[in-house]
C-alpha cells in the first residue's frame, strides 16, 4: 500500500486536507477530505494498524497544528487542532516503539 497526503482544492475551491491510499500498481483505493478543516496535510504514517496525518489548519482564523487519525479503511478516528498565536504546523509524524 501507497499513502499520500496533502491538498485539494477540485469540491469548493478551498484548500482541504486529503489523504489517499494506492494499491501497488497504484490504483486509488479510497480518497478521505478532512470535512470541517481548511489548510493541509504534510506528513503521515502507518503505525499500530492506524493512519496518522499532520498539517496545519486555518479554520479558526490562524494557523494551527492538525492531527488526524484515520483506520486502514480510511475512516476518520479522531482529530486534534491546536496551537499559539503564531502559525503552527506539523510537517512530519513517526512512530518509535509503543509512542506517537
Amino acid at each position: 500500500m501507497i499513502y499520500s497526503a496533502g491538498y485539494s482544492t477540485y469540491e469548493d475551491g478551498l484548500a482541504r486536507p486529503v489523504l489517499w491510499k494506492h494499491g501497488s500498481a497504484l490504483n486509488l483505493m479510497w480518497r478521505q477530505r478532512a470535512s470541517g478543516f481548511l489548510g493541509e496535510f504534510r506528513g503521515l504514517t502507518s503505525f499500530g494498524g492506524a493512519i496518522y496525518a499532520v498539517g496545519y489548519d486555518t479554520t479558526p482564523g490562524s494557523q494551527d497544528y492538525l492531527i488526524q487519525k484515520y483506520d486502514e479503511a480510511g475512516n476518520p478516528i479522531w482529530s486534534k487542532v491546536s496551537g499559539g498565536t503564531g502559525a503552527d504546523v506539523l510537517n512530519g509524524v513517526v512512530g518509535v516503539g509503543s509512542r506517537l
